[in-house]
């Protein structure tokens, strides 16, 4: 009843703002404990008296603030995580100037079953099936004006999108421009098999400009490998940005670790009972991640049972 009595919205944080939601609502389908969140300035004054009414009383706290807790611990993992790099940043490749200019995360959004299209890949200029699909890859990394490292996991998430688009639409045509394509283990067979899909195009050479010239995209590339610049047109553009820590632009709470200029915990720097793992160390995927979490937590019960 609760939820029934907003009808305010606001963009949807959790799908990075592809759709709005109910200012008062559980922020996603996997949210643990699955609790409502509230965005109390988006709420008109009748919403916030039917609110501050509600039963049993005091069932909402509208007062609520932040608070502070101390947590006596004997060692700490952290696990920070991290966060796309904002595309908007990137001008020159049209992200602020086309609707059809989406982020890889934004792509991930799309193709998701809980996802504001329940898992349609579309434009969102108009909602149509894109004909062509472009996969911008080192989109702000390995950029000296933007992030001037590699950022690990972007070309096996291409790799991985590509093969969306490929499934969901039949005759898709696909181009990834790349300077590297870096894909590490085993994952260098995922990248093979990609090769033999004939509507699959891999070119060498790094995206300059993304234009709007009507309802299309053009992109503007040298081709590195044929020698060439190249002009090509785009239903959809994908550019694959990269890794920030999250950590990046405020201080670690009660961790006193050193870390580089963009953020990442400086390797060594951890001490007896504080680890660090995932994307705070550095850029890189899930099962590295799960690794590196395994191997932190049998640390940090060795610590404390010290």
């Amino acid at each position: 009843a609760h939820l029934e009595a907003v009808t305010s919205q606001v963009p949807d944080e959790f799908n990075l703002g592809l759709q709005q939601v109910k200012a008062l609502r559980v922020p996603h389908d996997m949210a643990y404990p699955p609790l409502p969140v509230l965005d109390k300035d988006a709420l008109s004054g009748e919403e916030l008296t039917a609110l501050a009414a509600a039963q049993p009383q005091g069932a909402i706290d509208l007062d609520q603030q932040p608070r502070t807790v101390e947590v006596k611990a004997g060692a700490v993992i952290i696990a920070t995580g991290w966060k796309p790099y904002d595309a908007a940043k990137l001008d020159v490749l049209g992200y602020n100037d086309s609707p059809d200019v989406i982020a890889n995360v934004e792509l991930e959004r799309l193709a998701s079953l809980s996802g504001p299209t329940g898992g349609k890949i579309q434009r969102p200029s108009d909602g149509a099936e894109p004909r062509r699909v472009a996969f911008v890859q080192c989109a702000g990394s390995r950029d000296v004006n933007n992030l001037p490292y590699c950022s690990a996991v972007c070309c096996m998430g291409s790799l991985k999108q590509a093969r969306y688009v490929r499934e969901q639409l039949p005759e898709a045509e696909v181009t990834i421009f790349y300077i590297d394509i870096r894909t590490i283990g085993r994952h260098e067979e995922f990248y093979y098999e990609l090769l033999q899909d004939e509507k699959v195009n891999f070119v060498k050479g790094k995206v300059a400009t993304v234009n709007r010239e009507g309802e299309e995209l053009q992109l503007q590339v040298e081709d590195t490998v044929g020698g060439k610049l190249l002009k090509e047109s785009f239903d959809l553009v994908v550019l694959a940005t990269g890794v920030v820590p999250n950590n990046a632009d405020e201080p670690l709470p009660g961790a006193d670790v050193e870390t580089d200029d963009y953020g990442f915990i400086v390797p060594g720097a951890e001490r007896n009972g504080i680890y660090a793992v995932g994307c705070a160390r550095r850029p890189t995927e899930v099962s590295r991640s799960v690794k590196d979490a395994t191997a932190a937590v049998l640390k940090a019960i060795q610590d404390v049972r010290r």
